[in-house]
């Protein structure tokens, strides 16, 4: 049986099975996912390289989130998602961890700083750091339309985020943060809320495609110094 047949054959066997433990994992191995599809495991390291399946590269080992094997396994896989499928994405309630992490690594990123400039330069330093790890998930593409969507959704509750964007030649352009630190400047703890906000919409965004777990893991390893400090800055320098 050609790889294509089992595939097709997978989809329809795979919901029949009683042993149905690996795949309510969050992520998966490249051994689990040979055994679900009765492929070797070469296939599926091919697969991951060349993107056809949306593997994870943790160190040395490829894993699958458990949402990248439910996509391929769609009838439509082969159908590219198209772009306008992420402007008008829903937005599920952000969780407490991934809140608490947006604004950890805002305030890392701002050496402790909590005034407006400072965080909005913070902010564009985290989304940069969190484009490799997060691109690698979701593509590059993929990573731009969602920060987009993250910070169109933030600008509906803070205005004042209309001045800013992360995305384009016009996210290294400080006028943009400077009216944002003007407009700000009478709450500066709005102003933290709202970058935190975008961040962990982003980051929220994200889930909704690999699963809370994977994203959270990604974004703590690109900021390895802060893994085991105190969350939320603790201990940091605050201006206010």
């Amino acid at each position: 049986m050609g790889d294509a047949s089992r595939v097709m054959a997978a989809r329809g066997g795979i919901a029949a099975k009683e042993d149905t433990t690996a795949m309510t994992k969050e992520l998966l191995t490249v051994e689990e996912v040979a055994a679900l599809l009765d492929l070797r495991p070469v296939t599926i390291y091919r697969w991951c390289r060349a993107g056809r399946l949306a593997g994870v590269k943790i160190g040395k080992a490829w894993r699958i989130p458990r949402v990248a094997l439910a996509a391929l396994l769609r009838p439509d896989a082969r159908r590219p998602i198209e772009v306008g499928a992420y402007e008008d994405l829903p937005m599920d309630e952000i969780s407490p961890a991934t809140l608490a992490l947006a604004r950890r690594l805002l305030l890392h990123e701002a050496g402790g700083r909590r005034v407006p400039e400072a965080l909005a330069a913070a902010a564009a330093s985290a989304h940069e750091r969190l484009r490799g790890p997060l691109a690698r998930a979701s593509g590059a593409t993929g990573f731009a339309l969602l920060s987009a969507r993250a910070l169109s959704l933030a600008r509906a509750e803070y205005p004042a985020l209309r001045h800013l964007t992360f995305v384009g030649r016009a996210a290294d352009d400080p006028t943009g943060r400077d009216a944002f630190a003007a407009a700000s400047a009478p709450d500066p703890a709005r102003a933290e809320a709202a970058l935190t906000t975008v961040l962990a919409n982003l980051l929220g965004l994200l889930s909704a495609f690999i699963g809370e777990a994977l994203v959270l893991r990604l974004a703590r390893d690109a900021w390895p110094e802060i893994a085991d400090r105190a969350p939320d800055g603790a201990g940091a320098g605050e201006d206010r």
